[in-house]
């Protein structure tokens, strides 16, 4: 199946508009998790990195980089675009390589967004993490109260769970928050939100998303961060999808393997 971009959106500089093709890949992928997807560039002779990032980093944070790899092909770009693909990867992962190489904590403090779901999620990360002697905070209030921001201060890293997008400026203000005190923040978001990261703290925030059919991984790489102290280099998963239960795990850490095998296999060279 062929999907071209110029027939989804006439904009290719904003994040939003990656993101509207992104959740229309999503939708395809969905659809038939199988089936190889060819996303033309054709007649698109400029584009910015926010509008990659919402279009094809969403796609390889939901699915994985050997699924994209393996399903995904790019075709009819000019070299200009093949090049800035490329770059905006590398930087993607350098970014979460940076993130993983500086965390150093046990002290959590975990942000929910007041939604039932980021509750519950708060709930799973606090019990599986019971008997680990991981001090895991969190606080009921729903304002950024001198109380949250006094156990956020005395945290090393912060846990944001965004499931609802109505609250969606409360997560923002106690990252933001965090930020300004040089606390890292893993940021778990469900898909189909976008969020516009500048570059200056990109390397102190690592982004995980989830919907209803990957959750429990997406946890389970939370857990492993957490417990492993970024010791060991992380696995995230490779597929998902309505009927995959599979518990397949890719490491995600090589530039050149992002570089080589990644940007080689999913770029076919149909340019125009």
């Amino acid at each position: 199946m062929t999907i071209k971009i110029s027939e989804i959106t006439i904009d290719y500089y904003s994040g939003v508009s990656g993101l509207k093709v992104g959740k229309y890949i999503d939708k395809l992928i969905l659809e038939n998790i199988e089936q190889p997807l060819f996303i033309s560039f054709y007649g698109i002779s400029s584009i910015a990195p926010s509008f990659i990032n919402g279009c094809l980093l969403y796609i390889i944070d939901l699915y994985g980089v050997e699924y994209f790899k393996k399903n995904i092909k790019i075709i009819e770009v000019s070299s200009n675009f093949l090049e800035l693909v490329k770059n905006t990867i590398i930087k993607h992962f350098e970014y979460k390589k940076s993130f993983l190489s500086n965390l150093k904590a046990f002290n959590y403090f975990i942000a929910t967004d007041g939604s039932v779901e980021s509750n519950n999620i708060r709930n799973y990360i606090s019990k599986i993490n019971s008997t680990n002697n991981i001090n895991l905070k969190y606080n009921e209030d729903k304002i950024l109260s001198a109380n949250v921001q006094h156990t956020i201060k005395k945290s090393k890293c912060v846990i944001a769970i965004l499931s609802d997008k109505k609250y969606k400026e409360f997560i923002i203000e106690q990252c933001d928050f965090a930020l300004k005190n040089d606390i890292p923040c893993i940021l778990l978001i469900k898909k189909g939100m976008y969020l516009k990261i500048n570059d200056k703290i990109k390397d102190k925030i690592l982004l995980l998303r989830f919907d209803n059919t990957n959750i429990i991984k997406t946890i389970r790489v939370l857990n492993k961060i957490i417990l492993m102290n970024i010791v060991k280099p992380v696995d995230f998963p490779v597929k998902r999808g309505k009927n995959n239960n599979s518990d397949n795990l890719i490491f995600w850490g090589g530039l050149a393997f992002l570089s080589g095998l990644l940007i080689g296999s999913i770029l076919s060279g149909n340019k125009k």
